[in-house]
């Protein structure tokens, strides 16, 4: 017996045929008592909320539902499932035994992934809440190499730092360090380049992308800072006057030779031109042995120049010896 589409609040006679006829020639009747529970025109999908954004492989925090959407009077006729759509594309899927008021994501998720609850009831039309979104975060790539203006200086000086390889995801920020940051390395600044940056004494400076979502692994370089040499005050002989091809020591004064250098002397002046040296040592002491009158000048190179300082040395000529001796007459009177 069909009466769903009876109109309501009518009684409709019904009449049961046995075998294709009466029984007893007399039609049975049956009476049948039932109730309708009208449900709503228009079921409310309720709302919930929980829109966040996670790192990849993060932990959604719970979803929420402030309004389950069911109604008080007759819960048994509504029922819940919760859909996901990987990338937000507009496609939805069943999640398999989500079928609470609130879901809670898993561990794990990668991609970002939209979200909602399908009301579902006995007669009605499925009705779909209101869409939330997880959004995962971009990660940021290590960085590569790291590039200067310089990596030896002569002394303290300022050089440029900047990044090569790797990316940053929205939000982080690249970080320099005076050392290995999973150590004792100081954070120093950020953003690339890391301009004029003032750098005193040998050092490695590492870099790595950091963020809400971690940090990578770093990138380093090693800048050298020599020292400079200082200038000397003057040079001294133990003698200033010698004859030709006498030994004789040169010895300069004050000053301090930087890193790498050594004392360069020069028999004509090194500020003009390019001349050639004559001695190289780092030792302060030249042993000479001039045959001609000769100014000497030296000064220290390395990672830098001296100035120069000299010292003439007056070579006097030596006598020859004679070959005979005349006489005017070689026969004379007496007296």
């Amino acid at each position: 017996i069909n009466f769903i589409a009876d109109p309501p609040c009518t009684w409709t006679q019904y009449t049961l045929s046995i075998f294709g006829g009466n029984i007893n020639g007399v039609p049975a009747d049956y009476r049948a008592h039932y109730s309708v529970y009208w449900e709503p025109t228009t079921m409310d999908a309720g709302v919930i909320a929980g829109d966040q954004t996670v790192c990849s492989n993060g932990d959604p925090i719970a979803f929420t539902s402030s309004d389950p959407g069911v109604v008080a009077d007759y819960p048994a006729y509504y029922t819940y499932q919760w859909q996901k759509d990987v990338g937000c594309t507009g496609t939805f899927i069943d999640i398999g035994s989500a079928n609470g008021d609130t879901y809670n994501v898993p561990i794990g998720i990668t991609q970002t992934t939209c979200y909602r609850r399908v009301t579902k009831s006995t007669n009605c039309s499925d009705i779909m809440s209101n869409t939330l979104t997880i959004t995962v975060a971009s990660a940021s790539t290590a960085p590569s190499t790291i590039n200067s203006t310089q990596t030896v200086l002569c002394g303290a000086g300022t050089i440029d730092l900047n990044v090569f390889g790797g990316s940053l995801a929205a939000g982080d920020a690249w970080v320099w360090y005076d050392g290995d940051p999973n150590g004792t390395g100081v954070s120093i600044g950020t953003n690339s380049p890391l301009s004029n940056y003032v750098v005193s004494a040998t050092t490695t400076f590492f870099v790595r992308a950091e963020g809400a979502c971690g940090n990578t692994a770093t990138a380093s370089l090693l800048v050298t800072v020599n020292t400079p040499t200082s200038d000397p005050t003057d040079v001294t002989s133990t003698s200033l006057s010698t004859c030709a091809g006498t030994a004789i020591d040169l010895t300069v004064n004050g000053g301090g030779l930087g890193s790498s250098a050594v004392w360069t002397w020069y028999n004509t002046d090194p500020s003009i031109g390019t001349p050639s040296p004559i001695y190289v040592n780092a030792s302060t002491i030249y042993n000479v042995s001039p045959t001609v009158s000769t100014t000497y000048y030296v000064r220290g190179e390395g990672c830098d120049t001296s100035l120069a300082v000299s010292v003439a040395i007056n070579v006097d000529l030596l006598s020859t010896d004679p070959t005979g001796v005349n006489v005017v007459t070689p026969l004379i009177c007496n007296g």
